[in-house]
């Protein structure tokens, strides 16, 4: 929680918002999540299928990628490898 506060999300919002078209394609995720579960994912050498499946047991890695009540479904569909 306090590595989360530490972060400035907002400039992950400035820096890959521009790539996400607000036209084509499926709904853009939040940046939060995503810049959370790559850092989860780097952090503890983690597949895609790894990091999410753990993020829905476990309230602080949630709250970490910007939830605010605990989750019981996957957050993103993982690409298999």
């Amino acid at each position: 929680m306090r590595l989360a506060a530490l972060i400035d999300w907002e400039e992950f919002d400035r820096e890959w918002g521009a790539l996400f078209s607000q036209t084509q394609g499926a709904p853009a995720l939040p940046t939060r999540l995503i810049a959370g579960l790559h850092y989860l994912k780097h952090l503890y050498k983690l597949s895609d299928e790894e990091v999410v499946r753990r993020w829905v047991e476990n309230p602080y890695q949630q709250y970490f990628c910007g939830e605010t009540y605990f989750q019981h479904q996957l957050p993103i569909h993982p690409a298999p490898r």
